[in-house]
């Protein structure tokens, strides 16, 4: 099954669209792991927008790094993906894999800067509810896109 070809998404922080945060979509697949892509940082107006090569581009080097453990995203796709919003714990653990992977395979640019930058804006609002708003799929069916709230901790 192929993946959604554009997800454009709203970012907020207690109900509010904030820029610089950044969201993870979970992709579920029916054989070895899901995967885990996370987007550019959201723009002034808190908007996201991922397309599906560029998911495809993320889910390659993923798999290039552990080969054993990921199956062609679009090879096992089950139709159904998650939205989540990096909570502070979760971009903490983002800089930790940076750290750990950056010299063995290749990052977004600015990567670094991006999740540092979106660590700062949550480290000033712990408990917030992080949330996303869907704002556009292409194309509209096919696949189940699951939008989950975050607390920020």
């Amino acid at each position: 099954m192929k993946l959604p070809d554009l997800i454009e998404l709203s970012i907020e922080i207690d109900k509010c669209p904030r820029a610089g945060l950044m969201a993870r979509v979970e992709i579920l697949v029916s054989r070895k792991n899901n995967f885990q892509v996370w987007s550019e940082p959201s723009g002034a107006a808190g908007d996201v927008v991922m397309t599906r090569e560029y998911m495809l581009e993320q889910c390659d080097l993923e798999r290039q790094l552990f080969l054993m453990d990921y199956d062609h995203p679009e090879g096992s796709f089950t139709g159904n993906l998650v939205v989540r919003i990096a909570a502070l714990k979760d971009v903490q653990r983002a800089i930790a894999a940076y750290e750990m992977f950056k010299g063995v395979t290749h990052f977004p640019v600015n990567y670094l800067a991006n999740l540092q930058h979106a660590a700062a804006i949550l480290a000033e609002m712990p408990g917030a509810i992080l949330s996303a708003k869907l704002r556009r799929q292409e194309p509209p069916i096919g696949s189940v896109l699951q939008l989950q709230d975050v607390v920020n901790t």
